[in-house]
């Protein structure tokens, strides 16, 4: 760092994050924003920070290039809601929802080309029922089942054409 470089940027209240916060790297860019609230509020216990647990609204990282890398948001401290991640090429990676940290229902993963990869289901933070995953070209290759996280099987292999 040149010791001139902002590396953060936002304004406390009351000695709590608030509002929309800017992270920096060594050049400037920005690589994340986030929003905090005063409440709803997460506590901690073991830390002796105020600087976690408001998080409150969307954040959105980006890769060195300025580009959307992940988008979602947070409630009192937690991942909540929609996430979606990216490839450098803009196409979305990766989809799902999270509930207090935990993947929940249905997520999707996509190849750099936007073609579908793979699908699983998450009961509470757990995996949940099928997996599948797809080639490249958008033919199912692979299946299996999950109960509470433990693979039930049986793998099935998929043989295309």
């Amino acid at each position: 760092m040149d010791g001139k470089t902002v590396t953060t940027s936002g304004e406390y209240r009351n000695d709590w994050r608030y509002g929309r916060w800017e992270f920096r790297d060594a050049q400037g860019a920005i690589v994340q924003t986030m929003e905090y609230r005063p409440e709803p509020r997460r506590t901690f216990g073991f830390l002796i920070t105020t600087d976690y647990g408001n998080e409150n609204g969307p954040y959105r990282r980006y890769f060195p290039d300025g580009s959307l890398e992940e988008e979602g948001q947070f409630i009192s401290g937690y991942y909540e809601g929609r996430l979606k991640r990216y490839h450098r090429n803009g196409k979305l990676a990766l989809e799902g929802t999270l509930h207090r940290d935990e993947p929940v229902g249905l997520w999707k993963s996509y190849y750099a080309s936007g073609t579908l990869y793979r699908e699983m289901h998450y009961q509470d933070g757990k995996l949940q029922g099928a997996l599948r995953v797809y080639d490249p070209d958008g033919r199912l290759k692979y299946s299996t089942e999950y109960s509470a996280g433990q693979k039930i099987g049986p793998d099935e292999l998929i043989q295309n054409p």
